[in-house]
């Protein structure tokens, strides 16, 4: 019976392999800038892998990469670049795991432009942005992460936190806080009916609620969705929050008034410890990052992600049919839209 266990040994070691950590940069150049990415996943003792993969130079490798990435058992890929930081963004369209995306700091604009590349992405493929050479950030999301339930691990980020650990066993389940008292309109609705259209529990806390992160953890929520209302207390809340919690911290930027706005308050957001933002007001795009990260354990949600995905996919395609049908048939394609103004 053992020579039979030892011949099937090889072929069963991929289900009890312990998470790895992808980090894929554009540039070569990038690498002295997120070294602190290295040291902190080291000092972890984390598996990781690292690649060059530019988005504009090798693009095709860089999608055969993305695409591979939860086959060959990656949990989360950290994805930096500079300047039209295109490579996590691109990496996120082509994977279930989810993407943490880092931008570094550029010679003339500061990394305010790889930022603003990497956070406003389109509905359905979410992002955790992190802030700018936030290096250390990146290694403690990405294993909190990689590592949810994980108690070793757990202690040892929660330790180099300064964050109190309690036991924790992670279930289909979020925990939403910030909406309550607020009226936060139909997309808010659309994200949570996301949660339920893929059967994940939701729990709404009170953020006044000094007692609502122990309640979070002792009834399993594997994330923390934030709803940072930017116009009141939201920014001072999102620093509290982000120093109190080894859940993954999932940022949603909220404004009630659709009046332009200063893309600086993206450096309060984020100027702490393994802060993960969405976009402005993308409650879906934070709902499907909360999935891809229950996903990493659970098959039944992690194959809904990827229909999802192919339904986003298809949509696309069927306009463009749509939209080439109404040019044979009219002669021009103005008249299939430009009445709508």
């Amino acid at each position: 019976m053992l020579r039979y266990l030892l011949v099937l040994l090889p072929f069963c070691n991929h289900l009890y392999s312990a998470p790895k950590i992808e980090v894929r940069v554009g540039s070569d150049s990038d690498l002295p800038r997120i070294q602190e990415v290295f040291v902190m996943l080291d000092q972890l003792d984390i598996d990781y892998e690292l690649r060059i993969l530019s988005a504009h130079r090798t693009p095709h490798e860089m999608m055969a990469k993305a695409q591979s990435l939860a086959q060959e058992g990656f949990s989360v890929c950290i994805g930096s670049a500079g300047g039209s930081a295109h490579l996590p963004g691109m990496t996120a369209s082509e994977t279930p795991v989810p993407v943490i995306a880092l931008p570094v700091k550029t010679s003339y604009l500061d990394g305010l432009d790889s930022l603003l590349s990497m956070i406003q992405m389109p509905p359905g493929i979410p992002t955790g942005v992190l802030g700018i050479n936030q290096s250390k950030s990146a290694a403690l999301a990405a294993a909190q992460i990689a590592y949810i339930g994980d108690h070793q691990v757990m202690q040892k980020i929660s330790k180099l936190r300064n964050i109190p650990y309690k036991e924790h066993t992670p279930k289909p389940r979020v925990a939403i806080v910030g909406s309550k008292q607020k009226n936060l309109g139909v997309e808010f609705e659309k994200a949570m009916e996301l949660f339920q259209s893929f059967n994940i529990e939701t729990i709404e806390y009170d953020i006044n609620d000094e007692e609502f992160l122990n309640q979070a953890i002792e009834s399993g929520c594997s994330a923390l969705y934030f709803i940072c209302d930017i116009q009141n207390e939201g920014i001072v809340q999102c620093q509290h929050l982000s120093k109190s919690t080894f859940l993954p911290f999932v940022v949603i930027p909220y404004f009630e008034s659709k009046a332009s706005v200063s893309p600086m308050f993206f450096h309060q957001i984020l100027s702490n410890e393994a802060t993960l933002s969405m976009g402005i007001n993308q409650f879906s795009n934070g709902a499907l990052y909360c999935l891809q990260i229950i996903g990493n354990k659970n098959a039944i949600v992690r194959d809904k992600f990827n229909e999802y995905r192919r339904d986003l996919s298809n949509s696309v395609k069927q306009k463009n049919k749509k939209l080439q049908e109404e040019k044979a048939q009219n002669g021009t394609y103005l008249k299939s839209w430009a009445s709508s103004k």
